[in-house]
């Protein structure tokens, strides 16, 4: 066993009414600017905010998940993300009861009433009846952790016992009672930072209410206007942007990082990965495709893949020599007509496969390997033509849904029976154009999953670096050449 000492604590937020972006923003820009390297972690795999929290902080973020990883690959996953970084925080939502109801629900249009966990069984629905309760089947939707307790979508209270983090919680006066401060007590959280301060009431007064009557320790006061009292107690930091003030306790801050570091983390000797092969994995990584969980492409690398970046609006071809082909998830509106008009690309793209090379595609770009891909409702672009379907977009989404699918044959990525366990993009969803044999065996998300024997196109994201026997599929032979059927085109849908 490794100890790993690192200044280290998780944020998070316990209601949907506050929004800590502006508050994120604030402070990751002035803890760089004093020359610190902060990694930010994701407790979830969403890629809300992934973008801008890499332009505040400098770093990629990574993601930590109760839901895909044991408690030794994540912290094992953490200390890798951690290297030369001066201090480390864990982002996300804590779980917590008001009146003794869970006031977290996981949803998407047309699956409303999805709870992480019901009475007696995780994953069922309210009642034990719905679209996705299939009797004798276990249900798709099982967020309940290796050791069949029930968790919840990025519950970051998990991740702070496995990561030993101290808790500081976000909390909005306007959004909170004297029942959830009080509460907050007794989960022994290390400090609050009150986001949407009422700028009638000074820091001092803050600090009186919850440090003297609660015993919670006040990290900062963020003021939307100016303060109209700027009564002082104790050694404050101010961050200005535009009107919007952030009151700093630098000295309890310290005191915090300070405690974590005399608590180290002990992982085990990091096991050497190596599947005996060397193959290259092109990524489409653009303005179009960028959601990639960063896990994944350091386990690729460390088993022994060449990993090279392309661009379906920019390249003519994929790189030479590539074994793989692996399309993220984006946002393609903006760049339909170059997709679309990329016909070198595509063409390149179908000759891989005809040649033997292996696709995976997540979200956006498994949509970009249908015939058709939905830009905007109603709206459409040809796709590679790998799959006689249709890559739709839903109009309105939620959060990534944890699900557990089991796969009803085998694919070069799966064998038959295997269980997928990872997020459903809550945007994207296929639409078959000719009757064909289901992937997934769940009912409710037969097609979430599109695939044979060359080609995977996944509505579900999967992070590798937590499914190792798939990770390995990536590194197997290829299969022997075939030509795959024809796929003729439909007029169906209406082009850009």
């Amino acid at each position: 066993m490794t100890p790993v000492a690192i200044p280290r604590l998780a944020i998070g937020t316990v209601d949907r009414e506050t929004d800590p972006w502006l508050f994120l923003r604030i402070l990751l820009r002035n803890l760089t600017g004093r020359g610190m390297h902060v990694q930010t972690f994701l407790s979830h795999a969403s890629f809300s905010g992934f973008h801008k929290l890499k332009r505040w902080s400098g770093a990629t973020p990574r993601h930590l998940d109760s839901w895909l990883m044991t408690p030794s690959d994540c912290r094992m996953s953490f200390v890798r993300g951690v290297v030369g970084a001066d201090m480390a925080i864990v982002l996300g939502e804590y779980a917590r009861l008001r009146n003794g109801t869970d006031r977290r629900r996981i949803s998407e249009p047309g699956r409303e009433g999805i709870s992480a966990c019901g009475d007696d069984v995780c994953g069922s629905l309210e009642g034990g009846k719905g679209p996705l309760s299939n009797g004798s089947q276990r249900p798709a939707f099982c967020a309940c952790d290796r050791n069949g307790r029930g968790v919840l979508l990025g519950q970051l209270d998990r991740l702070c016992q496995w990561l030993d983090l101290p808790k500081l919680v976000l909390l909005s006066p306007s959004a909170s009672n004297e029942e959830d401060i009080a509460g907050l007590v007794h989960e022994g959280v290390a400090g609050v930072i009150v986001v949407d301060a009422d700028p009638a009431i000074s820091p001092l007064q803050y600090i009186l209410d919850f440090e003297v009557y609660y015993g919670i320790a006040v990290v900062g006061v963020m003021y939307r206007t100016p303060p109209e009292n700027v009564d002082l107690a104790g050694t404050f930091t101010i961050w200005r942007e535009g009107r919007c003030q952030v009151w700093w306790n630098d000295s309890q801050f310290e005191r915090i990082l300070r405690t974590s570091v005399e608590r180290p983390i002990s992982i085990d000797e990091w096991p050497v990965l190596d599947y005996r092969g060397r193959i290259t994995v092109a990524i489409a990584r653009d303005s179009v495709f960028g959601c990639y969980f960063p896990e994944t492409l350091e386990s690729l690398e460390r088993c022994g893949a060449r990993v090279v970046d392309f661009s379906p609006i920019r390249d003519e071809r994929i790189p030479e020599e590539t074994d793989v082909i692996y399309l993220g998830c984006g946002q393609p509106d903006s760049y339909a007509s170059d997709l679309a008009a990329n016909h070198c690309l595509k063409a390149s793209i179908r000759n891989h496969v005809r040649r033997g090379g292996k696709v995976y595609a997540e979200g956006a770009g498994a949509a970009y390997l249908c015939q058709w891909m939905e830009i905007r409702p109603g709206q459409f672009i040809r796709g590679v033509g790998l799959f006689s379907a249709a890559g739709r977009r839903l109009p309105r989404y939620g959060a990534p849904m944890p699900v557990s699918v089991t796969t009803t044959r085998s694919t070069w990525l799966t064998e038959r029976g295997t269980t997928l366990r990872g997020y459903r993009s809550p945007e994207w969803w296929f639409q078959p154009e000719a009757l064909s044999a289901p992937l997934i065996a769940e009912p409710g998300f037969e097609y979430d999953v599109l695939g044979n024997e060359r080609v995977i196109a996944s509505a579900v994201h999967l992070d590798f670096s937590a499914h190792p026997e798939l990770l390995a599929s990536f590194f197997a032979s290829r299969y022997e050449r075939r030509l795959l059927p024809r796929v003729e085109s439909s007029a169906t849908h209406r082009q850009i």
